[in-house]
């Protein structure tokens, strides 16, 4: 709930003088009154938003017939926060809240909530919302978030039945869980798989419903992998480990080269720039992902090399031309 200027007011007031001389200092709702210049009714509304909405620990001593903090609290930080924090905080806020549906938080009740209460008496505004991020649809895969995170942590084997979207087959395959990445939101658990020897990924979704276990064996992970270097020359998540990283150059048209130098997705070099093209170059190794975010790009990009992506691009667009054909 948004809280006006006035109130706003009012609730530092009231938080100050419940401060004032430490907890269990008792103050007189009177007192509070009058230090607000309200009437009584306003003055109850506020102390109840201040316990709902900001969890404020008041309590009313019957015996002192006076309010008082039952416990450390204070409403708003002491550290004044500029108004690029202010908007940082906002941002942060509105990104968590996007993830209230994970499972990863079913065991921290409200905690998401209470991060947003606490920001919210600095940032709220009396224009209302006016942050929209995009809708992030609850993720088939997200339950099992909790599980594969405490593997990871202690290091402990993991088993479940995976179905290929690719060649429809399914395996139960044994990982040594490293780490969780996201990709267009979709989760992927990267570890050793010690059956082929060498590090995979695996989509959360495509893991058969209530197959994943935890063993009872554990793992020391290789202390020489680095996920920032193992993804360092592919896009998305698929690593092509026998693959090795090529020159990509890639000429844009003006106005997608606005769209990609605002938002690249991956390390570029700039080579050459005119009123007709924009020249880049980057190193990669070529795998389905790129090719769908080039294709994405329609005309805007073309492939000058190598010829190998070129020719895997054409196919690709062609491919999808053939559905368009009577």
């Amino acid at each position: 709930m948004p809280v006006n200027k006035q109130q706003r007011h009012r609730l530092y007031l009231i938080d100050e003088r419940l401060n004032r001389y430490g907890q269990n200092s008792f103050v007189t709702p009177e007192e509070l009154i009058n230090l607000c210049k309200v009437s009584r009714s306003t003055f109850m509304a506020d102390i109840e938003f201040m316990r709902l909405e900001y969890e404020a620990p008041i309590a009313y001593n019957r015996k002192q017939k006076s309010y008082y903090y039952s416990s450390p609290f204070q409403l708003s930080s002491q550290i004044p926060l500029s108004k690029e924090e202010i908007n940082a905080l906002k941002i942060a806020g509105k990104t968590l809240s996007q993830f209230k549906h994970l499972s990863a938080f079913e065991n921290l009740p409200g905690i998401i909530d209470r991060i947003e209460h606490a920001i919210k008496f600095k940032v709220d505004s009396p224009k209302g919302n006016y942050l929209y991020f995009e809708h992030v649809p609850s993720y088939e895969g997200a339950k099992l978030l909790s599980l594969i995170i405490e593997a990871i942590e202690s290091q402990q084997k993991i088993r479940f039945t995976y179905s290929s979207f690719k060649s429809g087959k399914t395996h139960n395959p044994i990982l040594h869980p490293y780490a969780l990445k996201e990709h267009t939101n979709r989760w992927y658990v990267i570890g050793y798989q010690p059956e082929w020897e060498e590090i995979y990924s695996f989509a959360l979704d495509r893991i058969e419903d209530k197959s994943l276990e935890l063993l009872d064996s554990f793992f020391q992970p290789d202390p020489n992998f680095d996920i920032m270097e193992y993804y360092k020359y592919s896009l998305g998540t698929t690593v092509l480990n026998q693959e090795e990283p090529q020159n990509i150059i890639l000429s844009f048209t003006p106005l997608q080269a606005k769209y990609f130098k605002s938002k690249p997705f991956h390390p570029f070099t700039p080579i050459s720039e005119s009123s007709e093209e924009i020249i880049v170059s980057m190193k990669l190794i070529p795998n389905y992902e790129l090719l769908r975010k080039l294709a994405g790009m329609g005309n805007g990009v073309k492939v000058l090399e190598p010829i190998s992506l070129q020719k895997d691009l054409r196919n690709y667009l062609e491919d999808a031309l053939l559905q368009y054909k009577s």
